[in-house]
């Protein structure tokens, strides 16, 4: 680690144990309280811009 390598393993290895760790928080609580978000509403292509993005 100090050298900057990694092992691809051990990184595979701790994101199961994190996943893990969160999903045994969410089924062990009796109330889990999320922010959904709102989707921004989608805007329409302006006619007059001709620079070739949206088309």
């Amino acid at each position: 680690m100090a050298a900057g390598i990694i092992d691809p393993t051990k990184v595979v290895r701790c994101c199961l144990e994190h996943a893990a760790s969160v999903a045994k928080t969410f089924l062990t609580s009796d109330v889990v309280v999320v922010d959904i978000k709102e989707p921004e509403p989608a805007t329409s292509p302006n006619p007059m811009d001709n620079s070739g993005y949206g088309y």
